[in-house]
């Protein structure tokens, strides 16, 4: 089995698609032909030909063209879809044998053309499907190129067990707990030949990278060892390390549209990109936040930051312009010890480890302002609709679900959370009974 991380390298496919054209002020009702180029940087290009005589000789030329390359074996199958207002929804589904896709489109404005790449079930990878959107306006008779960045779209759970001795990260598939692997300092050692993570793996926080590549942020002071590890997936394979800050490394945000992974320390965020090379490394900041916990990116590039706002004197959801390398806004009511914090576009959730019943999953909209509420504080075991011990961090790329690691010193109840919104549509547990000390510990023990 191919375990490397994926390189997005299709065959050529053709879909000619009946479909009902747009009508235009001109009456001119030629569709597009739209190419989709999945390429080696995830990049897809739309190119629209002039005419219907052209597109058909572009066409028989592009069929007799060789596949670049084979698609990688840990893909089985590519789904595409187009919608607008003004023209029935386009799907298709293929077999990723070649590199590229193409499709006839009606003309038109607001064209979304989204693409998935669906992992296999057996891959050992933590991505579960690719995925990447682009929205394009097409016009009769003119020539376009666009690009679409494919990324991680749903992974399965991996987590930090910060706690179990050893330390370690472990990945399941989904909220039934299938698939529980694990992955310790032991094994990174094994897979180097030499070092000392066996003595210095302490795992806290756990994004991917844009090729689906587990970043562990490295909880260590050690020199050498207060780093963000990178490995391709739970059996440690590739490991790479980030340059070394000599400092524990709390938490960590991935921005997929720039290429940027985010990893901070207590009081200091740094920017790198996927290379993770000391020469592209840059600090955003150094001052002003302490006790930093959590980090995501939202839509504008910008940072949402858990931790110490210090010109509040208070915890705080901040917000960081990352272009500037200043904070621009902060949300702080109904607070009490939070951790993390995941924006699902356009709404941004904070785990609010120690709040009050009623406010453990605080919702907030673009802006950081308050939307509503969710989840009902428990100091027993208990797994049941809405009952929290201590959310501490959202896990996983779940387009379609919430999903939380919760844990609480006293009676060392640990559990993850998976619900469909912020009123726990859907609500599953893992375990679905008992206090979950057979399978993690996370951040707390007596």
């Amino acid at each position: 089995m191919n375990n490397r991380p994926i390189t997005l390298l299709f065959g050529t496919l053709i879909l000619l698609a009946t479909i009902g054209l747009s009508t235009r002020c001109n009456n001119d009702t030629r569709p597009a032909r739209v190419v989709i180029n999945l390429g080696e940087q995830g990049q897809i290009t739309f190119r629209q030909n002039r005419g219907l005589l052209q597109m058909f000789l572009a066409m028989m030329d592009f069929l007799t063209t060789k596949a670049m390359a084979a698609v990688p074996s840990n893909i089985e199958s590519i789904k595409v879809s187009i919608t607008a207002s003004d023209m029935s929804v386009l799907e298709a589904s293929f077999a990723p044998t070649a590199n590229s896709v193409e499709l006839f489109v009606p003309a038109g404005s607001g064209r979304e053309i989204r693409v998935r790449a669906l992992v296999k079930a057996d891959d050992p990878g933590a991505v579960l499907s690719f995925g990447g959107k682009v929205v394009v306006d097409l016009e009769p008779g003119e020539s376009k190129e666009v690009d679409l960045n494919m990324v991680p779209y749903e992974t399965k759970l991996v987590m930090a067990d910060y706690i179990y001795s050893p330390r370690r990260i472990i990945q399941v598939n989904d909220i039934s707990g299938t698939g529980y692997t694990t992955l310790t300092g032991t094994n990174i050692d094994a897979k180097l030949g030499s070092g000392s993570w066996t003595s210095y793996f302490a795992p806290y926080d756990v994004a991917f990278d844009s090729k689906g590549r587990i970043l562990i942020a490295n909880y260590s002071s050690a020199t050498g060892y207060g780093r963000v590890l990178r490995v391709d997936n739970i059996a440690g394979d590739n490991p790479f390390a980030y340059p070394d800050k000599t400092a524990q490394i709390y938490a960590l945000a991935v921005d997929y549209n720039n290429g940027y992974v985010y990893y901070a320390t207590s009081t200091v965020i740094y920017r790198n990109d996927f290379t993770g090379s000391a020469g592209s490394e840059t600090t955003i900041i150094s001052s002003g936040i302490s006790n930093i916990l959590g980090m995501a990116v939202d839509d504008r590039g910008n940072l949402i930051v858990i931790g110490y706002y210090n010109t509040i004197a208070a915890n705080a959801a901040i917000y960081i312009d990352t272009a500037s390398k200043t904070i621009t806004n902060y949300y702080n009511a109904n607070l009490n010890n939070p951790w993390h914090v995941l924006v699902k576009s356009p709404n941004i959730y904070i785990a609010n480890a120690s709040g009050a019943s009623g406010y453990k999953i605080i919702q907030l909209d673009s802006s950081l302002r308050f939307v509503k509420a969710y989840g009902n504080s428990t100091a027993s075991v208990n797994t049941d609709k809405g009952m929290f011990y201590a959310p501490r961090r959202f896990l996983a790329i779940r387009n379609d679900k919430i999903t939380i690691l919760d844990d609480l010193i006293g009676v060392e109840a640990d559990k993850l959370v998976s619900m469909d919104d912020i009123d726990g549509t859907n609500w599953e547990t893992y375990p679905k009974t008992g206090n979950g000390q057979s399978l993690f510990h996370f951040y707390t023990l007596c």
